[in-house]
């Protein structure tokens, strides 16, 4: 994380968590902690059947979030 904090060594806004566990239920709980206004995810452009077969991180935030969500493809 080294590398990490130097890139951004000027941005004083930016804060880097690392955690373990579900990756909605940590980004979902992330997001209340900080009482965050929206969520940003990043979307891989899975194909439907993709997306069935190996879940989608972003389709489960949307689903499960109370505020709002922007996916970025």
């Amino acid at each position: 994380m080294g590398k990490i904090n130097e890139k951004i060594a000027d941005f004083s806004n930016i804060r880097i968590e690392v955690r373990s566990g579900s990756i909605t239920k940590e980004i979902l709980k992330y997001a209340d902690e900080i009482q965050a206004d929206l969520i940003i995810v990043g979307s891989r452009g899975l194909s439907s059947i993709g997306e069935f077969v190996l879940g989608s991180v972003s389709h489960n935030v949307v689903q499960h979030a109370k505020l709002p969500v922007l996916v970025v493809k």
